[in-house]
C-alpha cells in the first residue's frame, strides 16, 4: 500500500513552516518524511517534534538510548512499518556499536523472537510493549503498575 501526501517544499515554506522545519532538522540537515507530512500544518509538526524529542532524546530518560531505539525497532515491525524501521534500527544499529550483537538482535526482533536475545528486564519491557502495540485493550493496571 502507498500513500501520498502532499508536502510543501522548504522553498515554498512561509515563515511558520520554516521555523518548524528548521525545528525538525535532523544533525546532517534534513527533515524526515515523518515530519514533512505536517507541512501544511506547521503547528503539528512542531508538536511531533516535542513529543518525538520527549521520548526518544531527553536528558531525563532512564533507559539507554540504544534500548530506546530498539523498542521502537519492535514496534515498527509489530506495525509493519517499514519506514519507521529502517530510521529506528539505523540508530539502534549505530548505538549497539557492536555488528555482530546488532545483527543477532535485529534477527530476533524481524522474527517477533525478542527472548531469543534478550531477558530479564529487557525482554519484559520489549514484550510489555509489544502487548501495548498488538492488543492494547488487554492491558491491565498491573501491566502499567510494573512499568512506571
Amino acid at each position: 500500500m502507498a500513500a501520498w501526501i502532499s508536502v510543501i517544499g522548504d522553498a515554498e515554506a512561509g515563515p511558520d513552516l520554516r521555523s518548524a522545519l528548521n525545528s525538525a532538522r535532523t544533525p546532517h540537515g534534513t527533515v524526515d518524511n515523518v515530519m514533512r507530512v505536517h507541512s501544511h500544518r506547521p503547528n503539528t509538526m512542531m508538536g511531533h517534534v516535542v513529543l518525538y524529542r520527549a521520548a526518544l532524546h531527553d536528558d531525563a530518560n532512564t533507559l539507554p538510548a540504544w534500548l530506546q531505539e530498539t523498542v521502537a525497532s519492535y514496534v515498527s515491525v509489530l506495525n509493519d512499518c517499514t519506514y519507521s524501521y529502517a530510521n529506528h534500527w539505523k540508530n539502534a544499529a549505530h548505538l549497539i556499536g557492536d555488528t555482530d550483537r546488532a545483527n543477532r538482535i535485529e534477527t530476533a526482533l524481524q522474527a517477533r523472537r525478542p527472548e531469543d536475545v534478550f531477558d530479564r528486564a529487557e525482554l519484559a519491557l520489549l514484550r510489555y510493549a509489544e502487548k501495548l502495540t498488538t492488543t492494547p485493550g488487554a492491558m491491565t493496571g498491573p501491566d502499567s503498575a510494573a512499568h512506571p
